[in-house]
Formats: structure tokens, sequence, C-alpha cells
């Protein structure tokens, strides 16, 4: 839900032309929000003994189930004014709000659990504790963004751009959920434990593709209607490109190093399967660089279709693999599936934007992504 009010206040934003429009938007998107959470929140309080018995057949745990339902109220504030500061280019607000927030949680946290031995409850105290402090804070430094103004409705717009992205975020959400399954139902615990190593390193590539990728829409967005923009777009996609295929051969290379400094010298043999999981995560990033083409027509829907492809690919490849080469074989199939995507992400950007990614550049990580998947 976030993500897509998110998307649709980024792609209203670009096309407003005053300061007054983007206050409209950004308040029409807090009420929104605030809305939504009044209409959810309080259902899932209600249901609280019947959602926990489900997941973990106990219902009395309900009082910390209804203080994470308080820091989710709290929480999706605190990131709807983070996406304001993201869209509006403030820098240090985006940091004071962001850090402090996770600063104060670890150190109200470990002040209950240390000093005053509160137990686990202490964490969710310590989020609770923060996420109110800096929902107030967040408050004071967005309202010069915000207006009472009612002006042109938005509402409409909201609902069309943001409802592809809900769903694809759904999509997003049970593709995990997927393989999480595969892995329960054909491996072993000892091949989990190589599989969870290995994923220890492609969250070092991870990191740093989460940080591009909250810079890279805003800076889309404000450069996209100049000209000769395309040719900005495939330069930052080259050189983005080769950054991250560097590191991916850099980890991929020093995997037993990092192996043993992480987990230890008994899981050397996760890395056979670092390669193909930071490949994987490599092309999920270029899916999403690429896609700014389609957010920029407002066509999200057609976004849908590759997550589709992925699952169904997915479903048909996996239990292939799976049964040849076991974990090995699952991290392949990840692979060949993300690879699917990115193309099929890439025919639609040609066919929907003007925009024109240079596949070519994408050669040496083909190369690689064949080693990879037949010789590694």
């Amino acid at each position: 839900m976030l993500l897509g009010i998110d998307s649709a206040v980024a792609r209203l934003i670009a096309d407003a032309d005053c300061n007054l429009k983007r206050k409209q938007i950004f308040s029409q998107s807090v009420f929104l929000i605030f809305l939504s959470l009044i209409s959810i929140v309080p259902i899932l309080y209600y249901f609280r003994g019947s959602i926990l018995i489900n997941y973990i057949g106990d219902s009395s745990h309900s009082y910390l189930f209804s203080i994470v339902l308080c820091n989710l109220f709290l929480n999706l504030f605190i990131q709807n004014i983070l996406g304001i500061f993201k869209w509006m280019f403030e820098k240090v607000n985006y940091f004071i709000l962001s850090f402090g927030h996770a600063l104060l949680t670890i150190l109200v946290s470990l002040f209950l659990l240390v000093k005053l031995d509160y137990g686990l409850i202490a964490i969710f105290y310590g989020q609770l504790f923060s996420s109110l402090f800096f929902c107030i804070v967040g408050f004071l430094l967005v309202r010069k963004y915000l207006t009472f103004t009612l002006g042109k409705s938005y509402m409409k717009a909201f609902f069309n751009i943001g409802i592809p992205v809900c769903l694809i975020s759904c999509l997003g959400c049970l593709i995990p959920i997927i393989e999480r399954n595969f892995i329960s139902k054909y491996l072993s615990l000892s091949d989990i434990a190589v599989y969870s190593v290995a994923l220890k390193i492609v969250l070092i590539l991870a990191l740093i593709t989460n940080t591009f990728n909250t810079a890279w829409s805003p800076f889309a967005l404000s450069i996209y209607k100049k000209q000769n923009s395309g040719i900005m777009f495939n330069k930052i996609f080259l050189y983005t490109s080769s950054f991250l295929f560097l590191i991916v051969l850099l980890l991929s290379f020093f995997s037993q190093s990092l192996i043993e400094i992480l987990a230890g010298s008994d899981y050397y043999e996760s890395s056979i399967l670092v390669a193909p999981l930071l490949l994987s995560r490599f092309y999920t990033f270029s899916s999403r660089f690429i896609s700014i083409g389609i957010f920029i027509k407002k066509k999200n829907i057609f976004l849908i279709i590759p997550q589709i492809m992925y699952i169904i690919s997915f479903f048909m490849i996996a239990p292939i693999l799976l049964q040849k080469d076991l974990i090995m074989g699952f991290c392949k199939a990840i692979l060949i599936c993300s690879l699917i995507s990115f193309f099929i992400h890439l025919i639609l950007v040609h066919k929907i934007s003007e925009i024109r990614f240079k596949v070519i550049y994408y050669m040496p990580v083909l190369l690689f992504t064949w080693y990879s998947l037949f010789d590694y």
C-alpha cells in the first residue's frame, strides 16, 4: 500500500508545475495513508487472537501484537514522510529521520534490555518509543510541504498509478514464500544452512543496490523531460552495471575468504552458490533500473507481467533442477528466472517507452552467467 502511494506521489510530483500542487499531492497522500490505517489496523486488532493462533498456534501474545500494530501505524507515517523528503531531495532531513529512527530504536532497546532487564519485550518498546518520537519530529520537519487547501483531488491518480504497484508488491512478497516452500520440501537442514551462509554475502551486494535504488528514481524523474535524457540514462546504466558487476566478480572470487570470516571453514561449500545468487540479485536490480521507462509512461500495470512470468518459470524449472543438483539447482533456478524476468522487462520498456537501453553492455555479464550455470 505504501509503495503504491509513494510511487503515485513520485510520478505526480514530476508533472507538478508549482509548489501549491506539490503540497496538495503530499497532503492528500498523508490523508490517504491515515485513512487506510484507521480502516486496516482496527480490523487486525479485532482479529488478533485468530491471527496469532493461525500463525503461531498461541493467542497469549496479543499484547505484543497490539504493540506491533501501533508501531505499524506510526512507521507507515514515517515512511510516507521519508518518501516526501526523497522526492524533494531533502537529504539532511531524510538522514535525520531515517538514521535517527534506527539509532534511537537500538539505544532504547539496549537500555531497557540491559539496564532494566525487560527481556524480549524491550525490542518492541524500543521500536514503539522511537517511532512515536520520530513521527512527531518528522511531522515538524515536513509540515512546510503540507497544506489544508483542498484544490484539485489527486485520489483517482493515486489509485491509477498506485494499485498496480500494490499488486506488484504483493507478487514480490509471494516469490520468497514460494521459494521457502520449495526449500522446505526438497532440501535438508544442512543444505539450508549452506544456502543461508551464501545469502550473507549476497546481502553485501543488496546493501549497495538498495542504496542506489533510493537515489535512482528521484534523479531519473527529475531529468526525464530534458533533451537527450535517454543518453544520460544509458550512461548511468553502463557505469552502474559495470561497477556492480565488478562487485559481483570480487565477491565471487573472494567468497571462500568471506565465508570463513562470516561462518567458518565448515561452510566452504557455500562458495559455489555465491555467484548464481549474486547474479540473480544483479538482474533483479537491472530490471528495476530499466523499468523506470515504464514508470515514466504511467504504465505500471505492465510490470505485473515479469513477476507472473518469474513465478511460472520458477514452478517449471525449480523442481527439475532441485532433483538434479539439490541446493545448487535451486540457486540456478533463481538465476534463470531472474534472467527471464530481466529480458521481459527490457522488451516491455522498448515497446512502451522511447528509452532504448543497450544490452550490448551486458555481454560480459551474460558470459559469466553462462559460466555460473554450466561450468561453475
